[in-house]
């Protein structure tokens, strides 16, 4: 049985919106007396293609944000630790 690592672009956007990111609407589906037919457009087709790139930027910008913030929290965390070791330790005993 094979597996996806590979989050899909609407697992993308379920992500963006729970974060509280604004996700533009999937494109909706024109009906066959819009399209001329029971074809799928090549309208649809990019418009699909252009939300999934969408999708892909406002991801990957979520995601290069919480990497920089975890970034920042371990500095923070290091710099407080680096801090308290040096706070602790006996100073230069005065004769």
């Amino acid at each position: 049985m094979e597996s996806q690592s590979m989050l899909t672009h609407q697992k993308k956007a379920a992500i963006l919106t729970r974060t509280g990111t604004a996700v533009p609407p999937f494109p909706a589906r024109p009906t066959p007396a819009q399209d001329g037919g029971g074809r799928e457009p090549d309208g649809q087709a990019h418009a699909i293609a252009a939300w999934n790139r969408n999708v892909d930027i406002l991801f990957v910008n979520y995601a290069a944000a919480r990497a920089a913030k975890s970034l920042r929290d371990a500095q923070q965390a290091l710099q407080l630790d680096r801090l308290r070791k040096a706070n602790s330790r006996p100073g230069p005993s005065s004769r």
